[in-house]
Parts: C-alpha cells; structure tokens; sequence
C-alpha cells in the first residue's frame, strides 16, 4: 500500500519591475477570473520553486493564485516501516 504525505506552500510574488504597472483582471462570463502580470515580473522564480521542491522528492499536486502569491500543495511517498 503507498502512503503520502503532503505539503502546503505559500510563495509571495517577487516585486513587479514597474511598479506602476497595475494588475490586469479579466472575468468570462461564466465568473471565472484570471490575473495578467506574470510577464511584468517573469516564470524564473516560480520555476525555481518548482525545480528545489522536486529535488526533495515533492509532486505538484495543485497551484493557485491569490493576491499576489501562489499556494502550492505537493505529494511525495512516505516512508513505511514494514512490521515483522
């Protein structure tokens, strides 16, 4: 039987390089909305994240987006003691 275990991150968005740039929201029609800045501050930092995380063995299960930070949950195996 596997087992998990699983983890919670929060990782806040590095400072915009414009910084009075202002955040682009857009709603479709059925609620959903989606935040455009990511070009202003770049993908390296989040790969970055994702590259450290992996090297420890964690799976990215999930990511989302709130107020300027990213949630992230991963999964990893654990380790179970087998008993005699």
């Amino acid at each position: 039987m596997i087992n998990w275990e699983y983890k919670v991150t929060i990782h806040e968005f590095p400072e915009m390089k414009n910084s009075q740039q202002e955040d682009v929201i857009e709603c479709d029609h059925t609620g959903n909305c989606f935040v455009h800045d990511t070009p202003m501050i770049g993908l390296d930092w989040l790969e970055n994240i994702f590259k450290e995380y992996g090297e420890q063995g964690w799976e990215l299960t999930q990511c989302g987006y709130h107020n300027r930070s990213v949630l992230c949950i991963w999964k990893r195996k654990k380790e179970v003691e087998k008993k005699n």
